[in-house]
């Protein structure tokens, strides 16, 4: 199904919320992990910052819509330029892609390589030659995708509860 790409509207803020609470929801059940006993958020909360990050430069979401449908949004990609973790390194910005999910329904077609495109645009033209992402140890399908598209795991983030 042919896809249009593009930067998210005010008009998708709603739609885009909605995924992002089924992206949390994903990450809950994959990762069967305490750590995600999520909290209810307001939508209009997430949605005022979605609306905020709309007006940062430094920030970008990216969403998939079928082109020749009534389909809603397939799916989105977010991400910001942020600083180097490592204060001595010669890199100083980096990409991170914060966020990324699909409908269900439209995994494996595409689109999320579409959007990955979409968002490494985005961060060249910014001056950016690296692009960063974390990925849940247990979200086998997320890491498969990431290491299909090129990701490699340059460390390892560990925590414990206490």
């Amino acid at each position: 199904m042919p896809m249009l790409y593009r930067e998210i509207t005010r008009n998708d803020l709603e739609e885009v919320t909605e995924l992002y609470l089924k992206l949390a929801q994903h990450v809950k059940t994959a990762s069967q992990d305490p750590y995600f006993d999520l909290q209810d958020r307001p939508r209009t909360e997430m949605m005022s910052s979605l609306e905020a990050d709309l007006k940062n430069p430094e920030k970008v979401t990216y969403v998939a819509v079928p082109e020749k449908s009534t389909d809603k949004i397939a799916g989105f990609i977010s991400g910001e330029i942020i600083n180097c973790y490592l204060p001595l390194s010669k890199v100083n910005k980096v990409g991170y892609i914060e966020n990324a999910y699909s409908l269900a329904e439209y995994r494996k077609v595409g689109i999320m390589k579409s959007l990955e495109e979409c968002i490494n645009r985005f961060f060249k033209a910014k001056g950016v030659s690296f692009v960063e992402l974390h990925v849940m140890l247990k979200n086998q399908i997320a890491r498969d995708f990431w290491e299909s598209r090129g990701y490699k795991t340059f460390r390892v983030h560990m925590r414990k509860k206490i």
